[in-house]
């Protein structure tokens, strides 16, 4: 398949192992530069109040199943260092643990570990390209792809599901694909039901893992006793591996049933706040506009070239290995028409698809690096991407910085500049936005007083929005600007209870946020109208 490609010699291996050990490590220092980012509304009720009652009540069940128990497993094993530590210390142990637990600092060693989890799939995705394509550089660019994006970087601080999800996926994946190439022998297969099953009771959508282990199967055998039989041990794997991180699912069934009963009513048919959309084309637009401009960089230019790319390398895949196509493929097409047909769009639940993406995405810059031709187009075409890796390498820098050093960024210098710089459009200033500019002696001259003034863009505080009556988002223009922490992708997660910000929005998406808090100052309640 890289029959055109030039074999890279030992030596550049190595170059690029360097390099992938280079990406992973910025990945993993910005997660953990910005790792104290402050509130997420999961990471207490649904994990670290259940690890709190086990050490309570000596019953290591989370006792809460909307999630498998993974997220809560690693949780509790994020205590050993700290218990072993007041091992050599004197005082009663559980009780230390226990009070170790209600303080920030095991709430950002949990973090750091989650961190440390989720990166491990720049090293799984390396592996599985370099075994599909046999090329270094194939390979590293599908690693850098996902260790340098912004999307994964935000969701892989928080203790919650998605980002260990995704990395068991592409680790399942990645063992589809050795099986695939090698063949019969070691067990792949197995070990790829095994990953399933992690990913699984990680979260439990992706148990649609399982489709790529079952087509690999069927394709090499057919539907013949043997393979039937098969594919039930690489199923009953599935199962044990998720019953060792969710033994909650037999030994407490009805809180088992009670929460997952739930939580299929909750996405199908309650919907989510601002999170709620139309199911079926709506839904499946929305998902394509997240991946089209966001997933891949904080800059959706960027992101639309590079989600682009993975066009050509679909079409490259059907055209010289329909059976790798359709490995790859199968999943996350099973998943995304899955959650097409929900109600509830949290675009978290879509990062286990993103590392796929990047596979095509690699494999389709080698599909446009091949046909170039010249060696002055093939170095253009390099350059390009190259500038656009660095783009989203400065974007990850850039936003862990602006959450280490929150206390003393001015963010009110930056949103003067900007409404400086852009004095041709009229704008609402909120009271709290106002108070701010006012104190700088910055307020533009073209302010006005009333939304029904006609102005083009809102300017406020992210604080003064009521973040339970948002009532629409996930769009990736939503916000023309925000300043402040970039610890989340504000267009996806305007009802994020964290730091606040300053957000500049056309006003015409107001109607779709019902967004602000009814205050004492009067001169909000014309948002209202």
């Amino acid at each position: 398949m890289a029959k055109n490609f030039p074999e890279l010699s030992r030596r550049r291996l190595y170059t690029s192992l360097f390099a992938l050990t280079i990406v992973w490590s910025l990945a993993v220092w910005a997660g953990v530069r910005g790792v104290d980012f402050g509130y997420h509304w999961d990471e207490q009720y649904w994990i670290m109040d259940n690890v709190r009652y086990s050490l309570e009540t000596g019953i290591f069940l989370p006792g809460k199943y909307n999630y498998p128990s993974m997220c809560y497993n690693l949780s509790v094993l994020s205590l050993i260092p700290r218990a072993v530590q007041e091992l050599f210390s004197s005082g009663d142990l559980p009780a230390k643990i226990l009070e170790y637990v209600g303080r920030p600092e095991c709430k950002i060693a949990v973090r750091t570990n989650f961190i440390l989890i989720t990166y491990l799939s720049v090293f799984w995705i390396f592996v599985l390209v370099r075994k599909l394509v046999n090329h270094n550089g194939t390979a590293l660019l599908a690693a850098a792809l996902l260790g340098l994006s912004w999307e994964i970087s935000y969701h892989a601080r928080w203790i919650a599901p998605d980002a260990v999800m995704m990395q068991f996926g592409i680790f399942t994946m990645m063992c589809v694909v050795l099986a695939y190439r090698d063949g019969p022998g070691f067990p792949r297969l197995e070990m790829a039901a095994a990953g399933a099953g992690l990913a699984a009771g990680t979260k439990y959508p992706a148990f649609l893992l399982m489709v790529p282990v079952m087509v690999l199967l069927f394709q090499r055998g057919g539907l013949s006793g043997a393979m039937i039989g098969q594919a039930a041990r690489l199923a009953g794997i599935f199962l044990l591996v998720f019953l060792a991180t969710t033994p909650g699912m037999v030994l407490e069934p009805d809180k088992f049933g009670k929460f997952t009963f739930y939580e299929i009513y909750h996405y199908a048919r309650l919907g989510h706040a601002g999170h709620t959309v139309a199911p079926g084309l709506e839904h499946l637009g929305r998902i394509m506009l997240y991946y089209l401009f966001a997933a891949f960089s904080g800059y959706p230019a960027v992101s639309f070239v590079l989600c682009a790319l993975g066009l050509a390398g679909v079409i490259r895949l059907l055209r010289t290995d329909r059976t790798a196509a359709m490995l790859l493929l199968s999943f996350p097409a099973a998943y995304i028409l899955l959650f097409a047909a929900q109600r509830v769009m949290i675009v978290r639940n879509l990062l286990v698809v993103f590392p796929f993406l990047c596979v095509l995405s690699a494999i389709g810059f080698q599909e446009v690096w091949e046909r170039a031709g010249t060696k002055f187009t093939r170095a253009a075409v390099c350059l390009l991407m190259a500038g656009m890796l660095s783009l989203n390498a400065y974007r990850l820098i850039h936003a862990a910085e602006s959450i280490a050093g929150r206390t003393q960024s001015r963010p009110v210098h930056d949103l003067a500049r900007y409404l400086e710089k852009n004095s041709h459009s009229q704008v609402w200033i909120s009271p709290k936005a106002r108070a701010a500019l006012s104190e700088e002696n910055r307020m533009p001259p073209n302010a006005v007083d009333a939304l029904s003034r006609g102005a083009e863009y809102a300017v406020f505080d992210s604080g003064e929005l009521d973040y339970s009556a948002c009532r629409s988002c996930n769009y990736p223009f939503y916000a023309a600007a925000w300043f402040g922490p970039f610890d989340v992708n504000y267009n996806y997660y305007p009802d994020w209870e964290g730091a606040s910000r300053f957000v500049i929005m056309p006003t015409s998406h107001l109607e779709n946020l019902d967004v602000f808090k009814k205050p004492a100052d009067a001169s909000l309640v014309d948002a209202k109208k």
